[in-house]
């Protein structure tokens, strides 16, 4: 809870535990909190984070983390996420997923 609060007062932190122990909570929560909120007083829709994984697996589960959070999270249909994951396509210089 220590790097969430940090994170949403937007103070540096570093994390670090063992795998499977919920550190990228830290970082997900306040950006999802910001989309929440902006989109709950009408901002436009952004761009808000990009996150960077080294592997397609890694990416992968945190996918699918990010849509159980939010899928438990209660929120009303017109707050919920909206994300993507992109990705380099080798036939091309660029691809979505």
């Amino acid at each position: 809870m220590q790097a969430v609060a940090k994170a949403i007062a937007r103070q540096s932190f570093a994390v670090t535990i063992g795998t499977g122990s919920g550190k990228s909570l830290c970082f997900f929560i306040p950006i999802i909190d910001a989309a929440i909120r902006g989109r709950a007083a009408g901002e436009e829709r952004r761009t808000r984070a990009i996150v960077i994984y080294p592997m397609n697996a890694l990416a992968n589960s945190q996918r699918e983390e990010l849509i159980k959070f939010l899928d438990q999270s209660g929120l009303p249909e017109n707050l919920r996420r909206t994300f993507a994951r992109h990705r380099r396509d080798p036939r091309s210089t660029s691809g979505r997923v």
